[in-house]
């Protein structure tokens, strides 16, 4: 009589595996908490819970399958390495939306959640019947272009990119959000793909600007994402220098311009700003106390056309 394999099968729960996500995490990242979070989200995400905490607190003693934790293990194999997160997953969220993400743009972050919330208090304020059009300068994954594009069902919005790679994943995310028919991308350099005699009420734009100094002193993550996306130059401001003269001849008069800007940039951006005959320049700060937004409005001295 054939035998038959009678050892029992190991079983693990959620809290288990999860505290052994988190073993394996801590010694390659910053502290315990880092661990303790990004295996949460890990696990979450195999086992298709939106909320870690709730996967954590009502279901920690549900079975995970041998496949889910074998998968779960080369997720945590990926993020030993210092891959972010959001790479491994293949989506992040920004300003309550879903987005794919991929290497092939930045992982949009806090700081550009404010750059978004600034650009809306503006056109709150200065355009009330939100009927306008936006141009997003460097759009990456659609992070800022679709948020606006959600919060203004009346707004047009370009969107250009250099990365024709960046550019399926906007468009990926835009149909995944329901705003698809409402941007139109364009592939090139800052200003050269948009459409020529073209005025707009809001130019916004995440510009590289990140100096080549800095970039070697970055955290491991960040070797993940793109370069071109991540460097302004030499000195880190020559893309955001670019945006601020260019600018003006596709705003409309009295059209607001809005930037996100390294920690260290905020004085010579407004100076920049103020060169250029911008009115109303400001330099906010984010929540870290750091220069972060810079903000300006087309006058009639900068007009060029």
């Amino acid at each position: 009589m054939a035998q038959t394999n009678t050892a029992p099968v190991m079983k693990y729960s959620v809290a288990n595996v999860h505290r052994l996500g988190i073993q394996v995490l801590q010694k390659a990242l910053s502290s315990r908490e880092e661990a303790r979070r990004d295996a949460a989200f890990l696990l979450a995400h195999v086992l298709s819970y939106a909320s870690p905490l709730d996967l954590l607190t009502k279901k920690g003693s549900m079975p995970v399958s041998r496949s889910d934790c074998k998968r779960f293990f080369s997720f945590l194999r990926r993020r030993q390495r210092r891959e972010p997160v959001p790479y491994i997953t293949g989506e992040t969220d920004f300003m309550g939306q879903t987005l794919a993400v991929s290497a092939a743009c930045l992982i949009p972050r806090p700081e550009t959640e404010l750059l978004v919330e600034t650009v809306c208090r503006w056109i709150k304020k200065y355009v009330p019947d939100g009927t306008l059009s936006i141009l997003d300068i460097g759009t990456g994954s659609g992070a800022i272009a679709i948020a606006l594009a959600a919060s203004f069902p009346h707004a047009r919005i370009d969107a250009c990119d250099i990365s024709a790679a960046a550019l399926t994943v906007a468009r990926e995310n835009a149909a995944r959000n329901n705003v698809a028919e409402r941007i139109s991308f364009y592939t090139g350099s800052l200003f050269e793909p948009a459409p020529q005699n073209k005025h707009y009420t809001v130019i916004v734009s995440n510009p590289p600007y990140v100096s080549a100094a800095e970039m070697v002193r970055l955290e491991p993550e960040l070797y993940y994402e793109p370069p071109a996306a991540l460097v302004g130059g030499i000195r880190g401001d020559e893309v955001i220098q670019k945006i601020i003269v260019q600018a003006p001849a596709y705003l409309m008069i009295n059209g607001g311009l809005f930037l996100e800007i390294g920690a260290t940039q905020g004085a010579s951006t407004y100076a920049m700003l103020c060169q250029q005959h911008y009115t109303s320049c400001t330099i906010l700060k984010d929540y870290a106390g750091h220069d972060r937004i810079a903000a300006a409005v087309k006058s009639r001295e900068n007009w060029h056309g």
